[in-house]
């Protein structure tokens, strides 16, 4: 596609004709850092998609408000271990945290100390992991989100220090029993 073309069509009403303008290798990093923050869920997808997107444009377009592009960046592997155990802890959206676990080189016992922190959405995320260090269990055992314990308890090899803690301190009744 000559030059001229592409760059006329990166400036189009219609988003998905900007979208793949953007996509296409060669796009200048200065007009990928401008369709960052396009109005377009498309076009900030397609820049979060691009092989010359910058790190610091993946941390910015992993917070985006669109599930798309989120996860548009989310599933990069240029984005920083960090910031996907950032993702986890804000619990703000589970299927985000699920890909977030997903990614290769996130291990949970590697963030023992962040993952502590997790909202009780994100806690759930964690604990449907295959492995989840015993710090963890013993820490989200004491929590008061019904949904978390009951994983707990019925966590297979679980200590049973931390299951029948995590029954004991359970909120409602149903949990408990």
């Amino acid at each position: 596609i000559p030059a001229d073309v592409v760059a006329e069509a990166r400036l189009m009403e219609d988003d998905s004709v900007r979208a793949f303008a953007m996509s296409l290798p060669g796009t200048p990093l200065e007009e990928l850092v401008l369709a960052s923050r396009d109005a377009s869920w498309q076009v900030r997808a397609a820049v979060a998609a691009h092989p010359s997107v910058t790190v610091d444009l993946l941390i910015t377009l992993a917070r985006d408000p669109s599930s798309v592009v989120r996860r548009a960046a989310i599933t990069r592997p240029e984005l920083p271990i960090d910031v996907l155990v950032d993702l986890v802890v804000s619990g703000s959206s589970r299927l985000d945290a699920e890909i977030a676990l997903g990614q290769p080189g996130f291990v949970i016992a590697d963030h023992v100390d962040r993952l502590l922190l997790a909202t009780d959405v994100a806690a759930g995320m964690v604990l449907a992991q295959p492995e989840v260090p015993i710090a963890l269990l013993r820490r989200y055992a004491r929590k008061d989100h019904s949904a978390s314990v009951r994983e707990i308890a019925l966590r297979r090899g679980a200590p049973s220090d931390v299951a029948s803690r995590a029954l004991v301190s359970a909120a409602e009744t149903s949990v408990r029993l």
